[in-house]
């Protein structure tokens, strides 16, 4: 019995692991979500849902699910005209800030800040990079399917993220974590063994008191003196009287010493 409990226990560590890193990966997002303005992030990974077609010719159809990653904003590369080459793919807020709504209107005292957190979410191609007179970037991009860009130029605190091209470790991670499997495996799985753990251990608990309550009935019941026989026995107890006081020595006291004879003065005249 033992050894099953031991075994049980070095299981549900094993699985209890995996749950504590989703519970933290799950808090961790809920922290980051604030600090994103409402994009849930884990470790700078965002995960992202294409619905529309404005990025079909790039190999996003409808229902695509994938991943951004923060960056800087002066690691992002704009559409070369000349080579051909395409700009970086990023999800951004479509939002411009009503006190900074254009590149004219940036000075030292005023950039836009305020948060975007109820905007519409796009993922485009960056068409073409502005930079204002504080040194901020703003992005104009483009759906590769439209045949215009953008009316909305973004500012770089409303980008989300770049397009994370290929799989790593934490893309697989969070697609697993939100995966069904992933769910039934780091939560219902181990409270399901806790709970079963749980309930045996309150088993053998309840079959231990009834086997001790059992061998409590057996047991004699131990034997009462009556009153009068413990009266009688303490009557015949027998008296030590107690020791005698010890005898006190007389002391020797030695005779007085003898009177000298009275001398008679006139029988010697």
């Amino acid at each position: 019995m033992e050894k099953v409990l031991r075994v049980l226990s070095i299981v549900l560590n094993a699985l209890l692991i995996p749950l504590l890193i989703f519970v933290a990966i799950f808090s961790l997002s809920i922290i980051i979500t604030k600090v994103t303005n409402g994009v849930p992030s884990v470790f700078g990974y965002t995960q992202i849902k294409i619905i529309s077609g404005s990025m079909q010719d790039a190999g996003f159809p409808i229902g695509t699910e994938t991943f951004v990653q923060a960056v800087s904003a002066k690691d992002l590369k704009e559409h070369n005209d000349e080579t051909g080459e395409d700009g970086d793919y990023i999800a951004f807020f479509q939002y411009v800030d009503p006190d900074c709504s254009s590149i004219g209107m940036v000075n030292q005292n005023n950039r836009p800040d305020s948060k975007a957190s109820n905007a519409r979410i796009l993922f485009h191609e960056i068409w073409n990079i502005y930079q204002d007179s504080n040194g901020e970037l703003w992005f104009e991009t483009k759906g590769t399917n439209n045949t215009s860009p953008d009316s909305v130029i973004i500012h770089q605190n409303y980008v989300i993220g770049k397009w994370v091209e290929g799989e790593n470790f934490w893309t697989n991670l969070i697609t697993f974590v939100t995966s069904p499997i992933g769910i039934v495996c780091l939560t219902v799985v181990p409270c399901s063994l806790i709970v079963a753990v749980d309930i045996y251990q309150l088993i053998v608990l309840s079959y231990a008191y009834h086997q001790l309550k059992k061998e409590d009935e057996m047991l004699p019941e131990p034997v009462t003196e009556k009153p009068q026989e413990k009266v009688q026995r303490q009557e015949k107890k027998v008296k030590i009287p107690p020791p005698p006081p010890p005898k006190q020595t007389k002391t020797n006291i030695p005779p007085p010493p003898p009177k000298p004879p009275i001398q008679n003065d006139k029988k010697d005249k």
